[in-house]
């Protein structure tokens, strides 16, 4: 994966970029890209693993200081041969649980909840169930749900003051 146009990147290191997803209308959606095209972590360089702890860290201080996500989830997806080997960030803002909640088509899920002795008794949902709300309606959905708070454009502008104000 690389960044497809300047006004998605928020910033670069040597071996990084650090972007919005393009196909996310959910603002501040980041992607941290690795720039050596491999699909594999091991065949990543020593140096962009050396770099890749404390770009984790730092993106996810960034995220929940300027953002301030409920949740903010950090993973790292996918099994198909193609884009270069890159973590994912998805910020769970309260009106994004709102929506999800509010959804009866993804109430289907609870039929998979297995746990039978009420550890998970009081929840209402789990990460991968808001994870998958988040990539089908605000990545796939041709209507996506209404953005509640700031923009693409600027969660983008917040993420890059502070991030210029902190890098030096």
């Amino acid at each position: 994966m690389s960044a497809s146009s300047s006004e998605h990147l928020l910033f670069e290191t040597e071996h990084w970029s650090i972007l919005h997803r393009p196909d996310a209308v959910l603002p501040g959606y980041l992607l941290m890209c690795a720039k050596q095209n491999t699909t594999h972590l091991w065949e990543l360089q020593s140096e962009a693993l050396a770099e890749m702890g404390g770009l984790l860290s730092k993106i996810q201080k960034l995220m929940m200081d300027v953002l301030k996500p409920q949740y903010l989830y950090i993973g790292r997806y996918g099994h198909l041969k193609g884009p270069s080997f890159h973590f994912h960030f998805i910020p769970i803002y309260d009106w994004v649980v709102k929506g999800f909640l509010a959804d009866e088509r993804y109430r289907s899920l609870k039929q998979f909840h297995y746990r039978t002795d009420g550890v998970f008794a009081d929840r209402q949902f789990d990460a991968s169930e808001l994870q998958l709300y988040v990539w089908r309606e605000f990545c796939e959905n041709p209507k996506p749900p209404k953005i509640h708070g700031p923009s693409i454009e600027e969660a983008m502008s917040l993420l890059k003051n502070s991030y210029n104000q902190t890098a030096h």
